[in-house]
Formats: structure tokens, sequence, C-alpha cells
């Protein structure tokens, strides 16, 4: 898929329901919040044991180097169930794409913090640096995902 062709909104959108079908293939229980103030897009429950365990997720996508990954403080506030999907788009044309797990303590702890217009942000400017420092959450496909999660 061509993914140049997509505006900022809908590539990110692209991106939420890739992620969200995923899952659901992998048998995980998706939820959607029907109004995005708390800064996530999916509530996710894996049913392995007796009891369920939830893990929240915010997706982000970016399609060029140069470009930033910015998630706001206001709404996005870590804790050890939340984590950052990241979608680093390295051929918008060929619709090829690197995806990362990211751990919220991960992005509180390495990310910029960064204040614009009085909006506290966390921002990741994207380079060849800041790709290998969160080389170890690539994940090579979406079946990966649960090796993410476990105990």
């Amino acid at each position: 898929m061509d993914l140049s062709k997509l505006d900022r909104q809908e590539l990110g959108k692209h991106f939420e329901y890739l992620f969200g079908s995923e899952l659901i293939r992998l048998q995980f229980d998706v939820f959607r919040p029907i109004i995005d103030k708390a800064g996530v897009d999916f509530i996710v429950r894996k049913n392995e044991n007796t009891s369920p365990e939830y893990f929240e997720v915010q997706v982000k996508s970016v399609r060029k180097k140069g470009g930033r990954l910015t998630v706001s403080q206001k709404t996005f506030i870590p804790h050890e169930r939340l984590f950052l999907a990241f979608f680093y788009v390295k051929d918008p044309e060929k619709g090829e794409y690197d995806f990362y797990m990211i751990p919220s303590r991960y992005v509180k702890d390495e990310f910029r913090d960064d204040t614009q217009n009085k909006q506290k942000i966390y921002r990741l400017n994207i380079n060849k640096k800041s790709l290998e420092a969160i080389k170890s959450y690539k994940l090579n496909d979406f079946d990966s995902v649960p090796n993410v999660w476990k105990d």
C-alpha cells in the first residue's frame, strides 16, 4: 500500500486499525475508548489465566526521518501496563515500516521532556541515533506482541 498518499491523520488511523485488527487476530480482546481524552487508543485484555490482564496502548506513527514522535504528558501518564505502539514508515511508497512496542516508562525516562506553547510533551526526534536507541523495542512481526506482555 502506498502510504505517501495519506495525510498525517489518515496515516495515524491506518496504523491504529492495523494494530487493533492484528491484536484481534492474535485472540486478544480489544476495546476502544469512546472519547480519546486519556491518550489511550486501545485497552487490551488477555485471558490466558483465570484472571484477565489488561494493557493500555497509544498508537503513533511517523513517516520520515527528521519527523518527531510526540506524546502529551497531560494524557500519556506512564505506568507498567501502558505501551506506545510506534510505526516508523521507512518507505512510504512501498508501504514499508518498522514496528516498536515501547513501555511507557522508557518514554518517560528517555524521550526529551519538552514544552511548547505551555503544553508539556515527551518528544523523540526521528533520526539514526534515536532509532538505534529504541531498537530493542522493535518487533519483527505482530506475532511477537504477546511476548512483550509476558510476566
